[in-house]
């Protein structure tokens, strides 16, 4: 099998990929926001364990 055959269909592969999500994003609002709330609860969710963390440290010193 030829390399470059192999490179230009990888290309469009991903090409595809990318425009397919651009499309489902920009006629899907509901698809934003739920991506935007799972963003939101993913760092709340990080600040939370690392207050959690640091309030564990102090008390063990």
């Amino acid at each position: 099998m030829n390399i470059q055959l192999l490179w230009e269909s990888l290309r469009a592969f991903h090409a595809n990929a990318v425009n397919s999500l651009l499309y489902a994003f920009s006629n899907n609002w509901c698809l934003i926001l739920l991506v935007a709330a799972a963003l939101a609860s993913i760092i709340m969710g990080i600040k939370e364990e690392n207050a959690a963390v640091v309030r564990e440290e102090q008390n063990i010193l």
